[in-house]
């Protein structure tokens, strides 16, 4: 008699629960969220504070831009409008910063 254990079937981590698990795995390994971005990207090479601040700032942006716009626009204020409207500037600005300091690899995901 075959005492197997059942297999189970699981769906995809949505990307946000990826990017979690790859921050926290960074933290615990003692780098930074971008250090490790440019290890698995194979670029191997250390950011300057700048670099990472901007890295972090765009995946906060990313994150929250993402829960406020999942949310019914019809009843959201003009303020949250205005907001959210802001933060896709930003996050904008950093994106073209990065895309001049050749480090966008950091924030694309492949």
């Amino acid at each position: 008699m075959s005492t197997a254990t059942p297999t189970r079937i699981t769906a995809p981590l949505p990307s946000a629960a990826v990017k979690a698990m790859a921050s926290l795995e960074a933290r615990l390994a003692g780098r930074t969220l971008s250090d490790q971005l440019a290890h698995e990207a194979g670029t191997h090479v250390r950011v300057t504070p700048d670099v990472q601040r901007a890295v972090d700032r765009f995946y906060a942006l990313s994150d929250t831009i993402d829960r406020v716009s999942s949310r019914d626009s019809h009843y959201m204020t003009t303020s949250e409008v205005i907001d959210l409207h802001n933060m896709q500037e930003e996050r904008a600005r950093i994106y073209f910063q990065l895309t001049a300091a050749g480090m966008l690899h950091l924030v694309e995901v492949a």
